[in-house]
Order: C-alpha cells, then structure tokens, then sequence
C-alpha cells in the first residue's frame, strides 16, 4: 500500500469523521487451533474483517494480527485481553492509539470483542515509569541527541525525546509500542507548549527544532510526570 493510502486509512480508522465514539464489534470464528478470523461491524458507516492468531510470547497483547477494509486496505492490531494487572477491561493497539476494549470474550467457537474509537487507554503506573525513566536517561545535557531521525538502538550513547522514551519503554515492557499512553501523553504535552515547534511528528520536530533548549525537553517531561502521576494516583 502507498505510505499516503495507509495514512489516511489509519486515520479512518481512529477517528471516523461522523463520530469519534462509534462502537465496534468485531465477532470471530475459530480458523485454527490458534487463529481467528470474521467481520467488525461498526455502527455507522462501513465495516472491516479481522483475523488475529495467538501470540503469547509477548504478553500482555497475546493477540496480533490486522483489520482490512472491502477495499482490501490492512492496518495491524494487538488485543490484550482484561488483566489486573494491565488494563481490568482488556485493550486493542492500533497504529494510532491503545483503545479499551468494552467486550471481551472467548470461547472454544470464537473470539468476540468490541472497543469505541476515541475512547482511549488512559496512562496506568507502568506509564509513571517510562517517563521517569526517560527523565533519568535525558538527566544531562551532554547526553541530549538534538538531531533525532526517530532511528533508535540499543548501542547509543545519546537520545532525543523519542528515543529516550523509545529506551525507557523498552526496558520497562520488554517491547517497544508506538502509542504506549506514556508517549501519547508526552505528545500531548508538546502539542499545547509549542504547537508552533511541530510539522509533522510532534516528538521529533519538538527536539530538533531550533528554538528547543535542553530545558524545554526536561519541562516536557516533568510535565508530563505530573499528569500521569495526577491521573493514576486520581489527584486533581
């Protein structure tokens, strides 16, 4: 698929233009021992498919797989299913955000869940501390990479935003996930102090931008810290 087909198709998908709330409902029959496949029925507008298989050497998102449009267009996905000790509803990734689900349920016949664009996965404890970490990483100037191309390694010596929290994330969840709550709030928080800093991804042409000092980059963080710490601790 072309890069500007599968963007406006991510789009779609994350926020259908009549309502940002629309509920899905995705009802799957067993294909095989371990996968999954059959429709996504929205409430307005059109429907997708779905087929995911079992993943379990990445929990929590023991299922992987893609959504597709009629047209034939696919985004990829992963379903974790409800845990204390994530996400009590369960959650499904998509390239634009985590979203809980609303139904989860799985049986020897199927698999059924059903999850709302928009209603995204709030920031839980495990958030608190990528930001944190990512704080520790950025804790000096000297180690500040202010010419991110968002490539990062495990061998570098120096990182921008992005790949402080790309690290931090890694080394917290043993994975990295694009739309982990922790970067989406980071996101957020350099979305309103320096919309005019961002072109295209917020986290790179925040850093890279000339006006950026190295204390903008720890504001942003600290910041950030704060939110998630008020959200997951509930104080105002």
């Amino acid at each position: 698929m072309a890069i500007s087909a599968r963007v406006a198709l991510v789009c779609t998908l994350a926020v259908p233009a009549s309502v940002a709330a629309q509920s899905v409902e995705c009802a799957l029959k067993r294909a095989s021992d371990s996968t999954y496949q059959g429709p996504c029925v929205a409430e307005t507008g059109p429907g997708f498919s779905a087929t995911i298989a079992a993943h379990p050497a990445a929990p929590p998102f023991v299922w992987r797989g893609e959504l597709r449009t009629a047209a034939g267009e696919q985004v990829p996905i992963a379903v974790a299913p409800p845990s204390g000790a994530f996400y009590s509803s369960g959650v499904i990734e998509t390239p634009a955000a985590w979203l809980l689900l609303s139904v989860y349920d799985r049986s020897e016949q199927g698999l059924r869940f059903a999850f709302k664009w928009g209603a995204e996965a709030p920031p839980t404890p495990i958030d608190l501390r990528i930001i944190r970490r990512a704080e520790t990483i950025l804790a000096d100037s000297i180690r500040w990479d202010r010419a991110d191309d968002r490539v990062c390694t495990p061998q570098d010596l120096n990182w921008s935003l992005y790949c402080a929290l790309h690290r931090a994330t890694t080394e917290i969840t043993g994975e990295f996930h694009h739309r982990q709550p922790a970067l989406q709030v980071v996101r957020r928080v350099v979305a309103q102090l320096a919309p005019t800093r961002i072109a295209s991804h917020r986290l790179m042409d925040f850093n890279n931008h000339p006006n950026t000092r190295f204390a903008d980059i720890r504001s942003v963080l600290q910041r950030a810290a704060a939110a998630v710490d008020s959200q997951v601790s509930g104080r105002p």
